[in-house]
Formats: C-alpha cells, structure tokens, sequence
C-alpha cells in the first residue's frame, strides 16, 4: 500500500503534468475522500433509523437516480460552459447539503425524509461535479499526455475509495455517523478553494447557433454510430443493475447475516473490500491481453463468483473475499468500457459522451436497488443468489454478442 501511494504521488510530478492539473486532481482526490466517508455513513444512518432493507435500497435508488435523470444533461452542459467554475459550483451545493444532517443531528431534527432529500440533491450536484471532471482533466494536458493523465485520475480514484471505506470504519468507532457527513462538506469547501486556483486553459466555445438540443444529438449520434462503444454501454447497464442489488444489500447482509454491527469496524472494513477489488482490477487490466468480449465476460463471470460467495457464507473474513472478488469483476467490466469509449471520444466530445454512456450504463444501478424494494420480502442472501445468477447469465450471452460484433467489425475493416 505504502509502495502504491509513494508510486502515484510520484506520477503528479512527471513533465506532461503541469500544476494545474495537479491542483484539479488533488481538489478531485478531497472530495473523493468525503465522498467516501458518506458511502459509509448514509446507508448506516438509513438502517439504524428504519431497521429497514427496503429503506436502505430506496435510498441507493435516490442515491443513484440522478445520474439516469440529469447525467445527459450535465455532459451538454460541461461541454458548453467553462467546467472550472461548473465544478466550483457543484462543490459548494455539495458541502452545504452534507453539512445539513450533522446540524439536523445535534438539533435533533435527524429523519428519514431528511437524509432522502440530502442524498437526491447532493447526488444531483456530484452528477454535474463528475461530468465537468471528464471535461476539465483532459484540457488541463497536451493531448499526448492525456492517457497518463487519465490513468493518474483513476489510480487516485481507486486509492481513495479504498482508503475512504477504511477511514469510514475506523471513525464510526471513535464518533457518530452524522459526524463523517460533517467531514465529507469540509472536504467539498476544500475542494472549492482549491479549484480557485486553477487556470482553465481550455473554455468550450459557445456557439449561439448551435442549441443545446443539436450538441446532445451530435452525442448522442456518435454513440449510436460506434457499435462497439454503444454496445458496452447497453451491457454495462446490465452490470450495474446487478450492482444496485448487491449495493442496495450491502448493510442488511452484513448486520442480519454475518452479525456485525451496523455502525462498528467490520462495516467499514466490508466497504473498503470493494475498493479492494477496484483497485486489483485497475491493476491487473493493463497487464491482461484480451479483447474487449473476453474482459466482459470474464469480468461478469468473476463478479458472480463474488456474489455467490458473500450470500452462502456468514463468516466475516470470507465475506472480505467475496465483495473483493466481486467488485474486482464488476470493475474490470466498467474499466473496459471506459476504456474503449475514451480511446474512441474526440476531446470536445468528452463530457456530453461520457455522461451519456454513464447514464444509461449506471442507470440500471437504481433499478436493481427498485428491485430490491419490489422483491425484498424473501431472504437477502437469496436475492443476491439470483443476482450471481443474472451475472453468469449477462457473462455468457452479452460475451457471445460482443464476440460476434467484434467478428463482424474485423471484416468490414478488411
């Protein structure tokens, strides 16, 4: 961990990576970490407030929505405003909506409807916060530099959400959930007067004649148009459906059958092994030689592996194993398809393409977590066993189709 951590800040210092970029990444990497400790913090207030799995996957539904509803329309947006101050903006919304519930917490005014309302509305700031990243990271560099400037942003992303979860579960011990919710808006207002110091160097260009609605049909044209990266995307939808389930069952499985407590060290602990795998993914990735049918398909193939393991056993440690082999999985799938769509994007395009596939990939997460309300009266650990099910059955039929695309595409090119 030490070794990875002296690796990445070292990566801030190469020469295609100039302080502008360095001051955005480590404003991203602040809110990153709030962010984190939130991840832990909500679904645990959620649950000691209603005892509820329903709730808990309501409030991955709200959590998650907002990508679906204004993704689209925050990659537009990003591509026809300046994203340094788009950002500035989000993160200010952000930290004032976190900052409510410690306040509502001390007063006692703390409800359910309260910690619905400030998860929809600062998910809707992160939705705009994220599309303008896509945009503002890669003008911030030459083009050349922009692969490692991309691969420097993930790493960092990874890291933290490995290191976040841990943090989380640590401070659960030592303070009240409402507490990481305080830190997480100081974060974003660090984040804020950090981006205050970034000189934007390239400010889309607003065109009065082209409208709003033609820059997202040109995305969307775009999409529609390359079958492969349209293709990953429909699938990716498919994974993430199946991430809303084992999202939305996370906290109940972890308290009803491994016995832990819903706000004690094993929960952070549980959390942090997903970042586990996210980070061996992105690790393991760059080493592998596959097409991008084979990535998928082992991808799904493992995730499920994961998930059957965290739904038969009880025992903590085996659980680590299963939600780390199960996110490593998942995450390979969504790093292929992030992958093949940024190689394919022209730079102008980042924000409205990214956004666009983001919403339809991540949209099927709120509708997992819907299915999870709709069906939760059976046992948990028997709906994440039909979840490891649907992931064997996306692995087998969405490979097969990927493989047959990519045939078809090698004799069009010959």
């Amino acid at each position: 961990m030490i070794l990875i951590i002296n690796r990445l800040f070292k990566s801030l210092k190469q020469p295609g990576l100039g302080p502008d970029y360095r001051r955005a990444l480590i404003a991203r990497a602040v809110s990153w970490t709030g962010s984190a400790l939130t991840l832990v913090a909500l679904p645990v207030l959620v649950f000691e407030l209603t005892q509820s799995a329903a709730w808990t996957a309501t409030l991955t539904i709200v959590e998650t929505a907002p990508y679906l509803f204004f993704g689209i329309a925050a990659g537009v947006f990003a591509d026809r405003t300046s994203r340094k101050w788009m950002m500035i903006w989000c993160a200010a919304v952000a930290a004032l909506c976190t900052g409510i519930v410690p306040f509502a917490w001390y007063v006692g005014w703390l409800s359910l409807p309260l910690l619905l309302i400030v998860a929809l509305c600062s998910g809707i700031a992160l939705v705009f916060f994220d599309a303008a990243v896509f945009g503002l990271i890669p003008s911030l560099v030459e083009k050349e530099n922009i692969p490692q400037a991309t691969a420097s942003a993930m790493s960092w992303s990874t890291l933290i959400r490995l290191i976040g979860p841990m943090l989380g579960g640590f401070l659960l011990t030592i303070m009240p959930p409402a507490g990481l919710l305080a830190l997480d808006a100081v974060s974003f207002a660090v984040a804020a007067l950090l981006l205050l110091g970034v000189s934007e160097s390239l400010t889309p260009v607003r065109n009065q004649a082209v409208t709003w609605f033609s820059d997202l049909g040109k995305g969307l044209k775009f999409l529609w148009k390359h079958s492969l990266v349209r293709f990953l995307t429909i699938l990716g939808a498919a994974n993430s459906l199946i991430g809303g389930v084992v999202t939305a069952l996370l906290v109940p499985q972890a308290v009803n059958t491994y016995a832990v407590s819903s706000s004690g060290g094993w929960m952070g602990f549980f959390f942090a092994a997903l970042s586990v795998g996210a980070l061996l993914s992105s690790v393991i990735l760059p080493r592998l030689k596959a097409s991008p049918s084979g990535y998928f398909f082992w991808g799904m193939l493992v995730s499920a592996a994961g998930i059957l393991l965290w739904a038969l056993s009880s025992e903590p440690v085996l659980g680590l194993i299963g939600l780390a082999v199960y996110q490593g999985g998942s995450s390979l799938v969504i790093l292929n398809g992030i992958s093949v769509r940024t190689q394919a994007t022209p730079l102008q395009m980042q924000g409205r393409i990214n956004s666009v596939a983001r919403t339809v990939a991540w949209g099927g997460q709120p509708l997992g977590a819907a299915l999870v309300v709709i069906f939760v009266k059976p046992e948990v650990s028997l709906l994440l066993i039909v979840a490891s099910v649907a992931a064997v059955l996306t692995a087998l039929i969405g490979g097969y189709l990927l493989h047959r695309l990519s045939k078809r595409d090698e004799m069009m090119t010959e």
